[in-house]
């Protein structure tokens, strides 16, 4: 490599093309040496202000960015992404511009902006359809996927998987393939339907084999060890995980291999066997420190503090846990952070320093609480983001439907002329059919599909409309965010299509145990939320007081034996708040508040 590169610089002739050389060479060895590749990137940037080579420079400041990506270093890759974004535009590169939208989308993600992550990941969507991109369209639909995944909207995730698998099947790209595939296979494993999920995984891991893949045969097999081990599969899960760490360690993909370890120690971890489960996570944390892999290296390290508090060796897990605290804190990743917090606090408590451990328990609590409520209002930004995206989307299908039926209607019209008998029969049957299909477009934009109540674009609507009534006219609005409780452990005992059927009665007994002016809809997944018009907060609260004991005294045993259900409830009134959004994120607070102090309750 450094002979080859050494070589082709030597012959390059002027410091632009020797910048181009050095950005190629730092992209190619972005995973196998991040140190090196973020060198040569540098040089490549050096070369590029000194010569006032724009397309040098924009490439060198996207490699870099992505870099600190990787480190999980967000504020510097934005730097970086968003100076080399601005550089692609000036230059009008749309391979540039769309691959660095691509990284800002990324680092949003990481920082929890789902609402930036979106917008970037789909204006780099919409640039490939215009070129025609077929392999980036396939890059985009699985980030959007993966956003909407995140925030919990399988459905919509699994729309834009299918998507990207539709295309890399048309071109024949099977190493794409096997990547949505095993997208497709990660939804269904999260909906808590693993045979689904395994069954696609077989499939990526067939296509992987006939194709020689060995690093997707690799990373398949860990996602078939990994559904294996949430089935307690432990034996199976076990197996396939030491057998894509072979591959990883074969192929050289020291990445993979970290995570192998470190799902191997888990797996020790898990059946009790703390000292086998300590080696492995010593060897996955060497390697992710090696790598520069921060978010890595702290995970392990929470993990190694762990297995020592679980062998009551409490007194050595303090050293790990301050280290993957300040790891933690550097790269700002909360979640992990009050993990580490809870884990320090039980350490110190088995050292019987218990000042220490309240310290550290309170800490645990209040970066929970912080977590807890920024994901509750990445939640709003999310239902923002999904209604105008769905009004985009939904414009879109009644044009090209227009489309469609004017093509229809020429085609008919020259019918018409061979027999007016004929013609006025079949205007009759167009009319007729394009009736339904407009009845059925207008509900399916206004309709689940599933409880047949309201979706979550018609709640929108109606919300939008009847809280500017209310602050115009000073009367009262209730909004209610409503969560079935254990909902996940119900689709795992009884099966998804006892899950639905509890979707369905929960829908009967919504709709009978409200009004006709109220609003009842399903927000998504074992969500529903309603709109009280004209109701203050105490008469509000008591609807849904009525509410919960309808559904925790309705007989569930009659759609599965021994089959109990309840819900819990969180309310805000218009009068409470200045703006619509506020009442969605304060309802959701009450919402976590009734979840967090034992469920099956209101709280307002």
């Amino acid at each position: 490599m450094l002979e080859q590169l050494s070589s082709k610089l030597q012959s390059a002739s002027d410091d632009q093309e020797k910048a181009d050389i050095l950005n190629q060479a730092s992209w190619e060895v972005k995973h196998t040496d991040l140190k090196y590749s973020f060198a040569l990137s540098e040089e490549a940037a050096r070369l590029s202000r000194t010569s006032s080579y724009k397309p040098g420079l924009a490439y060198s400041l996207r490699n870099q960015g992505y870099f600190y990506l990787l480190e999980g270093n967000a504020e510097l890759a934005l730097i970086n992404l968003l100076e080399a974004l601005r550089l692609f535009r000036e230059i009008n590169d749309k391979a540039g511009w769309v691959s660095t939208l691509d990284h800002i989308g990324s680092v949003y993600f990481k920082l929890t902006g789902y609402d930036n992550a979106l917008y970037h990941y789909l204006e780099s969507l919409k640039i490939r359809e215009e070129l025609n991109d077929q392999i980036g369209q396939v890059i985009s639909l699985n980030h959007i996927a993966t956003v909407y995944e995140h925030l919990g909207y399988y459905d919509q995730a699994l729309n834009y998987y299918l998507k990207s698998l539709i295309i890399n099947e048309h071109i024949g790209d099977k190493n794409n393939q096997i990547n949505s595939l095993n997208n497709i296979g990660r939804i269904y494993e999260l909906q808590g339907d693993y045979e689904h999920g395994i069954n696609y995984y077989q499939k990526s891991l067939a296509l992987a084999k006939s194709t020689q893949n060995r690093k997707a045969e690799a990373d398949t097999l860990s996602r078939i060890g990994l559904a294996s081990e949430k089935m307690e599969d432990f034996e199976t899960a076990l197996k396939l995980h030491e057998e894509s760490l072979k591959i990883r360690i074969e192929i050289q993909d020291r990445h993979g291999e970290a995570i192998s370890l470190n799902n191997i120690g888990n797996i020790f971890e898990k059946t009790s066997n703390y000292l086998r489960a300590l080696t492995y996570y010593f060897k996955g944390w060497q390697l992710f420190e090696n790598l520069g892999d921060k978010f890595g290296e702290a995970k392990t390290l929470l993990g190694i503090g762990s297995m020592f508090i679980k062998r009551n060796e409490g007194f050595k897990a303090p050293k790990y846990l301050y280290k993957a605290l300040s790891i933690s804190t550097e790269i700002d990743a909360k979640t992990l952070a009050f993990q580490v917090y809870l884990a320090l606090s039980i350490s110190y408590k088995q050292m019987m320093n218990f000042e220490k451990a309240l310290e550290f328990h309170e800490k645990f609590h209040e970066e929970e609480k912080e977590v807890l409520n920024e994901q509750a209002k990445e939640k709003t930004k999310s239902l923002v983001i999904q209604f105008e995206v769905d009004r985009t989307q939904k414009e879109a299908e009644i044009y090209q439907l227009k489309n469609v039926e004017l093509r229809q209607a020429y085609d008919e019209m020259k019918k018409l002329n061979e027999s007016l008998e004929k013609a006025n029969q079949q205007k009759s049957e167009l009319l007729e059919k394009l009736r339904e299909q407009a009845e059925a477009l207008d509900r399916q934009a206004r309709e689940d599909a599933l409880t047949k109540l309201a979706n979550r674009r018609h709640f929108d609507q109606r919300f939008a409309e009847e809280f500017e009534r209310a602050e115009r006219y000073g009367h009262h609005l209730t909004m209610v965010i409503s969560d079935i409780d254990f909902f996940k452990k119900i689709n795992d005992k009884y099966s998804h299509q006892i899950g639905d059927e509890v979707l369905k009665q929960m829908a009967k007994i919504f709709t009978s145990s409200c009004r006709s002016v109220d609003l009842v809809a399903r927000y998504g997944g074992e969500e529903f939320v309603f709109l009280f018009p004209e109701t203050p907060l105490e008469k509000g609260a008591m609807a849904c007081e009525k509410i919960r004991k309808n559904v925790e005294s309705f007989d569930w045993s009659s759609i599965a034996k021994g089959l109990k259900v309840t819900i819990s409830l969180g309310l805000c009134e218009n009068k409470m708040v200045e703006k619509r959004e506020e009442m969605v994120t304060k309802a959701d607070e009450k919402l976590y508040e009734a979840k967090n102090n034992g469920r099956n309750q209101v709280r307002y």
